[in-house]
């Protein structure tokens, strides 16, 4: 019994351990204390993670195709994931600069230089090749388009002006105070935020409920559709 209340607390006294889409983790700083720990990734990365054996408590994504595999593979139970909420792409440029649609959509795209995450590996990437070819642009832009390993890093490239134009998530343009536009919804497919608990569930539902406030008073994101209540997605 000794053993059990000292293997509890330890447990207790570790952090709480978020894997975590690169595009949340302005809003994730909101809510980190000491007591968390947050990896930042595209979600492919942190997905391939999760399958090899590393151990994280939650998984942020933004895909729930990964949640779905995770489940497949019994990692996950069907009642330990959510749906957060829906967001959306926004054409973004640098401080300084004023951004309209016209700038991503038009076949002259000039010399300018156009970056989106990896679609690889992140799924706002994947989103934004959907933008592009929606358009009609993809071969327009292609001798000019930056794959960066993650949205985060394609903020990043945007904002040290080794970019003209980025496609991003409007939260994370909103929180680097990015101009941006948004594009429409039908122009991509669906991206949002979801949750996995994969260990710790008191303490990873207790954050995740936090998270879902926080994002829903976020602008660009919307509530997900009814049937992506808890234990759905």
């Amino acid at each position: 019994m000794a053993l059990l209340l000292i293997s509890a607390r330890l447990l207790a006294a570790e952090p709480l351990r978020i894997a975590a889409a690169s595009s949340l983790h302005p809003l994730l700083t909101q809510l980190a204390t000491d007591n968390i720990q947050i990896i930042s990734a595209a979600s492919g990365v942190l997905h391939a993670q999760i399958t090899q054996g590393a151990r994280y408590d939650l998984f942020l994504t933004a895909d729930p195709k990964y949640i779905h595999n995770l489940v497949e593979r019994q990692r996950v139970s069907d009642r330990h994931r959510r749906c957060l909420g829906l967001s959306s792409l926004a054409v973004t440029t640098a401080p300084g600069s004023a951004p309209d649609l016209q700038m991503l959509v038009s076949r002259r795209t000039g010399t300018a230089r156009l970056v989106i995450a990896d679609p690889t590996l992140a799924p706002f990437g994947a989103a934004a090749m959907d933008v592009l070819d929606h358009q009609g642009v993809l071969s327009a832009w292609a001798p000019r388009l930056i794959r960066a390993r993650s949205a985060a890093q394609a903020a990043q490239i945007l904002v040290t002006g080794n970019a003209d134009i980025a496609l991003l998530p409007t939260t994370l343009a909103a929180a680097h105070g990015l101009p941006h536009v948004p594009v429409s919804a039908a122009w991509h497919r669906p991206v949002g935020y979801w949750a996995a608990i994969l260990d710790r569930e008191e303490a990873s539902t207790a954050f995740t409920t936090r998270l879902q406030s926080l994002l829903l008073a976020t602008p660009g994101i919307r509530p997900c559709p009814a049937p992506d209540a808890p234990g759905q997605s």
